[in-house]
């Protein structure tokens, strides 16, 4: 209620929950965009012009600009912790401005291209927003979203290959010093020209973290996630219905919209017949599902911790019978084509063995799996997240 006794009009649900009335500080551009924004005048699908004059306004210092820093401390949103009474997207803003910090804490060591764990903290804090963006992105404008999700679409495809390089070379490597001598020479020309293909996608990374692309997204992401009423749909709908809009009424739609995504796999990864891709969509699930409980975790509290260890259990599982599977393909398709009783495997005996090495760890994994997913579709399992849901 103002002081006149009326309730909050359109512009104040437009200029959001924290009130963000330009002040006198503000230059024009930045006054006369918020005024379009209160009064609905920025359309669909337009560059926000309110975000331009955000970045007008907040950008760094061009010394700093040129090292691609942003003001982080005044730009990204600065409260972490997500509440039962949080809008949604206010949850959405707060879950991808934390793993915008982890991604850009790691972005230097990783286009250094020396400790492989920055690139792969990297490759997870992308891979989190990702997630966040699609979980909590309907909660989100589409058209002021969608730049953003498809930069870190194209991100995770540039460090996903090199980090799925290093696994491979450090397992190989590992592998090496099991085997004879003679195996182990042969088995070096594979590490050499995994290690050049390695050269070259951390080439290809770099390039892209140096393009304009990444520069604008490094800029403008901050700004949007900074600005409360950036991206905010109004909580009344044109036909007069209110939408949903606090954590307390979507946190446990959002929570069981991620486990039927899981359990709708119950019955389809049991027996020897099952494809090998599809367990690689589950894995996807539930990582998902693993990430929904880790980004509400202030709301969910302990309850949701065994939960967390055991998606992440089948998911580490999953993982690495993807990334034996994988290694095995990529050895047939490019050294050893006709290995099954081909005499020319005789002749690479330590890429043949390591070949033989990861088939038969993928089947150890395939096998072992039930005891894993058993763990995730219990009814000590299903009743931990009724009860998660119960919290919100």
């Amino acid at each position: 209620m103002d002081g006149s006794g009326r309730g909050p009009g359109r512009e104040a649900w437009r200029l959001g929950k924290g009130g963000d009335v330009p002040s006198r500080r503000q230059d024009a551009r930045v006054r006369s965009a918020l005024a379009e924004r209160s009064h609905g005048l920025i359309r669909p699908g337009r560059y926000s012009s309110l975000r331009a004059a955000m970045h007008e306004s907040k950008r760094a210092p061009r010394g700093e600009r040129s090292r691609g820093r942003t003001h982080l401390g005044t730009v990204v949103h600065p409260d972490a912790v997500v509440r039962r009474e949080d809008s949604m997207p206010e949850v959405a803003k707060k879950i991808l401005a934390v793993h915008f910090r982890r991604m850009e804490a790691n972005e230097r060591g990783t286009r250094k291209g020396e400790d492989i764990e920055r690139l792969h903290d990297m490759r997870v804090a992308v891979r989190r927003m990702r997630t966040s963006a699609r979980i909590f992105g309907p909660f989100l404008d589409r058209d002021d979203l969608r730049p953003f999700v498809r930069e870190l679409r194209v991100l995770g495809r540039v460090l996903g290959p090199v980090r799925d390089m290093d696994v491979m070379l450090a397992h190989a490597r590992g592998f090496r010093e099991t085997i004879p001598s003679r195996e182990q020479v042969d088995l070096d020309a594979l590490l050499r020209d995994w290690q050049k293909e390695r050269a070259r996608l951390q080439e290809r990374l770099v390039a892209h973290l140096e393009s304009s692309g990444y520069r604008r997204f490094r800029r403008d992401f901050p700004a949007f996630l900074g600005d409360a009423s950036a991206g905010v749909p109004l909580p009344v709908a044109k036909d007069g219905s209110v939408r949903a809009a606090l954590l307390s009424h979507d946190g446990a739609v959002v929570l069981y919209e991620r486990l039927a995504a899981v359990r709708a796999y119950e019955g389809w990864v049991e027996g020897d017949d099952v494809p090998l891709r599809r367990y690689h969509r589950l894995r996807i699930e539930v990582k998902r599902l693993r990430y929904t409980l880790e980004f509400l975790s202030d709301v969910a509290g302990p309850e949701a911790e065994p939960l967390i260890a055991s998606y992440k259990a089948v998911q580490d599982h999953l993982g690495e019978m993807r990334e034996a599977w994988m290694t095995a393909d990529l050895i047939e398709r490019d050294y050893l084509p006709h290995a099954h009783g081909d005499p020319k495997a005789a002749g690479r005996p330590g890429v043949a063995a390591y070949l033989a090495s990861r088939r038969a760890h993928c089947e150890e994994l395939r096998k072992s799996f039930p005891e894993v997913w058993a763990a995730v579709t219990s009814r000590e399992a299903h009743r931990r997240i009724a009860a998660i849901a119960a919290s919100f």
